[in-house]
């Protein structure tokens, strides 16, 4: 009696607008009545009253992912995630929301969580491979799946996901032999199907993979198992209809949408680029407001060089499903394609921000940013080049030369601090030691000897004595040695009085003379920065 019950709770709704049971029914309601908009409307609002209630939270962040808005449903996982979330069932919920939408490090994490407290859970050990596998981490993989084994050997997921874990790790002759073992006694099981079916592709029998997949499917695999044995009887050649079993689930599933998208990415994977538009373009046809069709059909115009239809539809895809990393990849590669570079780095960095750790993107964004910086002679670099080159011009490095422990006057970094702000913490300070001068001061050394390295902590002599250590190393290639910086003592000594001493560095037990300033040796009036 959903109309009664919506009326109940939308009297207590209407005289307590915060009363979190009545907003839990009104949702409830919406959602059983088909009104979605309602529902999302509400529990938007009673997420924003109650932060730290965890079910409208997870009940918000999987209708998001529904949408497709992973990055929202990301930063409402966060909220819970940081948080003192207790009830495991919540932290392995949070944990499959940053699976879903792609966080693995946080997936992982809270699936670490969810086994430190139910250590002998399997369901939540096989969770926290799943995770790491994503990240291909197979080695810790391997290791709960082992755990899994010993803590309830009669599983068969867990002895599943070994096998996988065997195959990313190089050894799928022995993961066919398990995968055989495990089907002796589990004939039926689709799953142990699929994965002796895996290692035998592993293992480049494709003939005998394809006919292991087509097994699977028999057995209730689904639409994988068939795309695996289409790609596995494609790889092996020869075959004169190698879609065959793919074209039959079509017309057996009512022109399946996503086996139609399967063939399609089949065409497009083996550089069939006639077959491939063909499909997509039938796809659009059927399904105008599917961002992954619209988003492929942009990457077959953009291989063929059509642009501007590539760009059409990859910013279609962009508008149909704005927080897709893979989505604005596409279409931050087209505008890169076409010469745009502005608009090529926006989308390539909001794909690299939706998208962490994704190397293609990340290639992406690295190679428009060098077309876009080539006039001006950017180059790709190192980090022991930003290192040495920082060090050359006297730029402190936070952990190293200057922590929260060190006062700016000392480092040299006044300039940076407006003490003409009516106040702040540490404003005080700051004045004082302006006025009294500072306790010690950071130097900058050239080593004379172009041959010995710096890294850090070599001990500072000054006029022959220790008078403290190098915070920082690294070769200058600009001043032709190292170059190391370093606090000096100087407490009511000028700056002219610190550089008129004689200084040396002790490099593994060597004394070495060095030059001393106080302003950067390299390019001191910043001229060569200013582009």
């Amino acid at each position: 009696q959903l109309d009664a019950a919506g009326e109940n709770f939308q009297a207590v709704f209407d005289a307590d607008t915060k009363n979190l049971t009545a907003s839990l029914g009104l949702i409830q309601v919406a959602l059983e009545s088909g009104d979605r908009n309602r529902a999302l409307n509400l529990l938007e609002k009673t997420y924003l009253d109650y932060p730290g209630e965890a079910l409208p939270a997870l009940v918000l962040a999987n209708m998001y992912l529904e949408d497709g808005l992973n990055i929202d449903a990301m930063e409402v996982a966060a909220t819970i995630a940081d948080g003192d979330v207790r009830e495991l069932s919540v932290v392995r919920s949070v944990g499959r929301i940053f699976f879903t939408a792609g966080d693995m490090q946080r997936a992982q994490e809270q699936f670490e969580i969810a086994v430190e407290r139910s250590p002998q859970s399997v369901p939540l050990m096989l969770d926290l491979t799943r995770a790491l596998m994503s990240q291909r981490k197979y080695a810790d993989a391997m290791l709960v799946t082992e755990r899994a084994i010993a803590t309830d050997p009669s599983s068969v997921p867990a002895r599943v996901l070994q096998i996988l874990t065997m195959i990313q790790l190089g050894q799928a002759g022995e993961a066919e032999q398990r995968a055989l073992a495990l089907a002796e006694s589990h004939p039926n099981d689709a799953s142990v199907a699929l994965a002796r079916a895996e290692a035998l592709a592993a293992m480049g029998d494709s003939r005998r993979a394809a006919a292991a997949f087509r097994a699977a499917a028999e057995k209730g695999a689904g639409l994988n198992a068939i795309v695996r044995e289409t790609q596995q009887r494609l790889a092996a050649g020869n075959d004169p209809a190698p879609e065959e079993s793919l074209l039959n689930w079509i017309a057996a599933n009512d022109g399946d949408i996503e086996a139609r998208k399967a063939l399609a990415g089949l065409y497009q994977h083996q550089g069939d680029r006639d077959a491939a538009r063909d499909a997509y373009l039938a796809l659009a046809a059927d399904y105008p407001d599917d961002a992954v069709v619209q988003n492929n059909l942009a990457i077959e115009f953009q291989l063929v060089g059509e642009f501007e239809l590539a760009l059409e539809h990859a910013t279609n895809a962009r508008g149909q499903q704005p927080q897709s990393g893979s989505i604005a990849d596409t279409l931050g590669w087209i505008y890169r394609d076409l010469g745009d570079y502005a608009n090529a780095v926006k989308h390539l960095r909001e794909a690299r921000r939706m998208s962490p750790g994704n190397k293609t993107i990340e290639y992406h964004l690295a190679a428009t940013l060098a077309d876009a910086g080539a006039d001006v002679g950017l180059r790709f670099c190192g980090m022991h080049m930003m290192d040495s080159c920082r060090i050359e011009k006297g730029f402190r490095h936070f952990g190293h030369d200057i922590t929260s422990e060190d006062h700016v006057i000392d480092a040299g970094l006044g300039f940076a601090v407006d003490v003409n702000k009516p106040s702040f913490i540490g404003r005080d300070a700051v004045l004082t030691r302006k006025q009294t001068g500072p306790k010690m001061r950071m130097v900058q050394f050239l080593l004379n000897d172009p041959e010995p390295m710096l890294y850090h902590y070599e001990p500072i002599l000054r006029d022959g004595e220790v008078v403290g250590y190098l915070s920082s190393g690294a070769y200058g290639h600009h001043l032709d040695g190292a170059v190391g910086l370093g606090y000096v003592p100087c407490d009511g000594e000028t700056a002219k009085e610190v550089l008129a001493s004689t200084y040396e560095i002790d490099v593994m037990g060597t004394r070495v003379r060095a030059q001393a300033s106080l302003k950067p040796m390299y390019d001191a009036k910043s001229e060569r920065v200013k582009v």
